[in-house]
């Protein structure tokens, strides 16, 4: 008996082993296989030449169906915007110029994407816009499907309301509102809309399908269905009155989307069949029919390490046991590294001690600015104290709403 087990065992054993080799084949086979980068269209260090601007690729930012997204710097200025290139493919042509014909209608706008300019480079079409922060799908990414503070569901929900509601009053819909096509402006501490590659006037002979599937309107997942032969199409299906015209979907279609994506915020969940906690109920409509009051909901820590503004704050960087020179020592301290960082071509234009909680707050020209220096500063260590730095809301700045 004891032979056999024995026996069972040790070709188990073989068995593994070679199992084991195997897999350590196939990773050494995959180690000299280098990844094909999904960005075809430019590559790091390119130049582009165009009226308004030269600009450098520094980075690679987004990749879709029918474009490809840079981050680039104007030689001369240093400044960075995005810059959207459309692949080269003749039928997302009408994806440009729905895009073109759209933001030159809606912008300029608080809640919509401010368009830099449009130009042609050996063959690509090229439209560049202003830089943004991160998408709400980022967002959505780091609280890893855990519900958003109060603070951040109601500021979104106003700013894409506010952003719609520009929309739909200029008879335009946007046609595909999801977490990839919103995203948050660090410089003016906005949600934006952005893609307007589907978007229709409410007056036109609309002919294509919209909208992402989870974030479909009944109304629109029947369109789409009508307008693909049934053996192609492989959303969820709802039934249609024998072979009778849809209705097309207009601006309310656009408000179901954005309801779905609230109701993610509230839930941390896709299912919308979760049973929402509506504590934030009020504090909603409240931000969605006023302008927010000073010491209304404020952000959590979780939001001001994860949302850039132009305002870094040092978190606690005086402690009460200090004596006063040895404070003042430290402070001098790191506003004299903030005033270096980044080789000096990054400097905060003003900062403010606040005695109270001993923190200090950097506010810097641009929000790309301040990024970097908080990416510099968080990894310091004064007096043997690492620094805690957060980012900081400007309105809260302004009002010395100081927390």
């Amino acid at each position: 008996m004891s032979g056999k087990v024995t026996k069972n065992l040790r070709v188990k054993r073989e068995k593994k082993l070679k199992l084991t080799k195997a897999i350590n084949q196939v990773a050494a086979n995959n180690d000299q296989v280098k990844p094909t980068s999904q960005f075809q269209e430019f590559t790091i260090g390119t130049q582009i030449v165009s009226k308004f601007g030269n600009f450098e690729i520094v980075r690679e930012l987004a990749v879709g169906r029918c474009c490809e997204v840079y981050i680039g710097e104007e030689l001369s200025s240093k400044h960075r915007e995005a810059i959207k290139v459309f692949v080269r493919k003749q039928h997302y042509k009408g994806a440009l110029l729905r895009e073109l014909k759209f933001l030159a209608k809606l912008s300029p706008h608080p809640h919509i994407v401010t368009p830099k300019g449009y130009f042609e480079y050996e063959g690509r079409d090229v439209l560049v816009h202003e830089l943004l922060s991160c998408t709400v799908k980022d967002i959505q990414l780091l609280h890893q499907n855990r519900p958003t503070s109060v603070w951040l569901i109601t500021t979104f929900a106003k700013h894409l309301m506010r952003g719609l509601a520009h929309m739909h009053k200029n008879g335009v819909v946007h046609g595909d509102v999801k977490p990839h096509n919103i995203m948050w402006s660090g410089l003016e501490e906005t949600f934006k809309l952005i893609d307007f590659g589907v978007s229709f006037s409410l007056n036109e002979n609309m002919e294509h399908a919209i909208q992402s599937r989870a974030y479909q309107a009944p109304e629109t997942i029947r369109w789409n269905q009508w307008l693909q032969p049934p053996s192609t199409y492989y959303g969820t299906q709802l039934p249609c009155v024998g072979n009778a015209y849809p209705t097309k979907p207009g601006a309310e279609a656009d408000v179901w989307s954005a309801g779905c994506i609230i109701a993610e915020l509230m839930t941390g969940s896709k299912k919308k069949t979760e049973v929402i906690d509506w504590s934030a109920e009020d504090s909603l409509k409240d931000s969605l029919l006023s302008e927010p009051q000073k010491g209304s909901e404020k952000p959590t820590m979780f939001d001001l390490l994860t949302l850039p503004t132009t305002v870094l704050r040092i978190v606690s960087l005086v402690r009460p046991e200090m004596d006063q020179e040895f404070a003042d020592e430290i402070v001098e301290t790191v506003v004299e590294m903030a005033n270096s960082c980044c080789e000096g071509t990054i400097c905060p234009k003003e900062y403010t001690f606040y005695n109270p909680n001993g923190s200090l707050y950097l506010v810097y020209e641009d929000a790309q600015d301040a990024r970097s220096a908080y990416e510099i500063l968080r990894r310091s260590v004064v007096k043997d104290f690492t620094l805690a730095v957060t980012f900081f809301p400007k309105e809260f700045y302004e009002n010395s709403n100081f927390f």
